[in-house]
This record gives C-alpha cells, sequence and structure tokens, in this order.
C-alpha cells in the first residue's frame, strides 16, 4: 500500500484489533521474546500503526501517560513512540 503525507497526522496513533474507547488504557506488554520488559507502542503514521496491529486493525488517536520515548522510523518523517506506563485512547482515528 502506497503512503503519503496524510498517512502522518502529528499525533500519536496505536493499532490494535480490540475494541476501544476514550479514555482506555492501552497496557503495556513484553516488548520481545528475549526481555521482559514491558512497553507500549504507538506510531505517527496511519499506515504503520495500523501494519503492527495487525489484520482487520482499526487504529486510534493516543496520548502517553507519563514519559515517552521517541525512536526514528524508517522513514524521515515517520516516528514510533515507546511508552512504559501505557496511552491513553482520546478516540479511533478516522
Amino acid at each position: 500500500m502506497p503512503r503519503n503525507n496524510a498517512d502522518f497526522i502529528g499525533g500519536m496513533l496505536h493499532g490494535s484489533t480490540q475494541n476501544f474507547k476514550p479514555g482506555d488504557i492501552i497496557e503495556p506488554r513484553t516488548a520481545g521474546k528475549n526481555t521482559s520488559d514491558l512497553v507500549a507502542w504507538a506510531s505517527n503514521s496511519s499506515h504503520a500503526a495500523k501494519l503492527y496491529g495487525g489484520e482487520g486493525a482499526k487504529v486510534y488517536v493516543v496520548k502517553p501517560i507519563g514519559k515517552h520515548e521517541t525512536l526514528p522510523g524508517p522513514r524521515i518523517d515517520e516516528e514510533h513512540y515507546m511508552s512504559r506506563q501505557g496511552f491513553r485512547v482520546i478516540g479511533e482515528h478516522k
């Protein structure tokens, strides 16, 4: 799927097959097989959020709870966000 500037909203997005409502908390999960770190992820790209959320994922606008880290994405205009406290759902991204 080709991407364009409309994919980037300048905010934080999280993709998930779960149904979230505004105010719900996206809890941190295990970061990978070789670590016990718990983190929650978001992106500024709707394409990336939907891709990482899996087949049938909805994309949600989120806000971090507490501190977060900004990590560069594979494209110059793409960023990913990691939070050990999780993210609060603001609403579904349309």
